[in-house]
């Protein structure tokens, strides 16, 4: 008996930074998707210059995909570039804030599945 992923339950951060508010994910092409938010700086515990992090798993291939400051949270938008092989297969997103200077992060937010 095998287990099985629940996506929406994975956490990649966890911590004291304000969260990615209103994310949402436009598929540019079967191997490029834009992530796009809202700039929250203006809130506690929110700062214009956090690095945003993205992890994707693609359960078809058994692989991950890490896209490492990539972005600003002042930004609003990354775009996540994904290798060929990973054209065609349904890829499960995860998305975060850090702060290496004040060595904090965000509670990650699950983005969903795309492509496939």
């Amino acid at each position: 008996m095998g287990f099985e992923m629940q996506y929406a339950k994975v956490l990649i951060g966890k911590g004291p930074l304000s969260g990615m508010e209103h994310p949402e994910v436009v598929v540019l092409s079967p191997s490029t998707l834009l992530l796009q938010w809202v700039n929250n700086s203006a809130q506690a515990f929110a700062y214009a210059e956090d690095s945003l992090l993205v992890i994707a798993y693609v359960p078809s291939l058994d692989r991950y995909e890490f896209f490492l400051e990539t972005a600003l949270r002042e930004d609003t938008q990354a775009v996540l570039e994904f290798p060929q092989e990973v054209e065609g297969h349904e890829v499960m997103l995860w998305a975060t804030f850090t702060n290496s200077e004040l060595e904090m992060t965000a509670t990650s937010v699950f983005l969903g599945g795309f492509g496939g």
